[in-house]
């Protein structure tokens, strides 16, 4: 008998998100997923990451202020006690916009300790670039039409983490889900993110941190332009997690 899942991927992809009525014997004839025609297509992933992308917001935008400091303070904590936070030199950070969870204590303590914190801009070509910051850095961040703050290009310094040494270089990826089966993760669908991790040296440490109701299964959708994390923090033993890194 095929699979219930076989069976709702060709209900998904027919039905176009309307009820349709079938008998269940009639799917006996339809390929399995190991044939090309079953596959996924880009549009059927497009969709689907367009429909987890709304459930997902959905579900962060209703946690209340107390459960966000909550897990905050609990991801900070947990991320300050890993051994790469304490080997990195330079730490890639982002300004939580609307209700990300926010790295602010971390890049804090990070400028403290006498790290490099860099903070991205976004460019019109869709990438990144990369400015280091300094102690009251979020008073003088400029608005983005996203919604997050940037760093001021006029008072900032404009450093290439690609030419940074990959064995103390930490990147914390901001994400809408996140799945620890595949270190996978859904962002905001314009890709800057995963563009900039291509560039990465394979062996730099890439780090996701989300609260609990960010946890998503990605397998069917991830695309080879995904890149996957190296790690995930959160609140939850459920969505924690690591990946093997590469040697150059």
């Amino acid at each position: 008998m095929q699979r219930v899942e076989d069976c709702e991927l060709v209900l998904s992809t027919l039905g176009r998100g309307r009820p349709i009525i079938c008998v269940m014997t009639s799917f006996a004839n339809f390929p399995h997923r190991s044939e090309a025609s079953d596959l996924p297509t880009s549009e059927w992933r497009a969709a689907k990451k367009a429909m987890l992308r709304s459930e997902l917001l959905a579900r962060r935008n209703a946690l209340s202020a107390a459960e966000r400091a909550a897990e905050e303070h609990f991801v900070n904590e947990r991320v300050q006690r890993w051994p790469q936070w304490e080997r990195a030199a330079t730490v890639c950070g982002y300004a939580a916009m609307g209700s990300e969870i926010s790295c602010n204590q971390l890049l804090n303590k990070a400028l403290e300790l006498g790290k490099q914190v860099l903070l991205p801009a976004c460019t019109s070509d869709k990438m990144l670039k990369w400015y280091q910051i300094e102690p009251g850095w979020r008073s003088r961040l400029i608005p983005h039409p996203f919604g997050m703050g940037e760093p001021n290009p006029s008072q900032c310094l404009l450093v290439d983490p690609v030419a940074l040494d990959p064995a103390t270089l930490l990147v914390i990826v901001p994400a809408v889900g996140l799945d620890p089966q595949t270190m996978g993760r859904l962002g905001y669908g314009g890709g800057y993110y995963d563009r900039f991790l291509a560039t990465l040296n394979p062996t730099v440490t890439t780090l996701g941190i989300g609260y609990k109701c960010q946890q998503v299964a990605l397998s069917n959708i991830l695309e080879t332009t995904d890149i996957p994390l190296h790690r995930i923090i959160s609140a939850s033993p459920d969505l924690c997690g690591w990946r093997q890194k590469e040697h150059s």
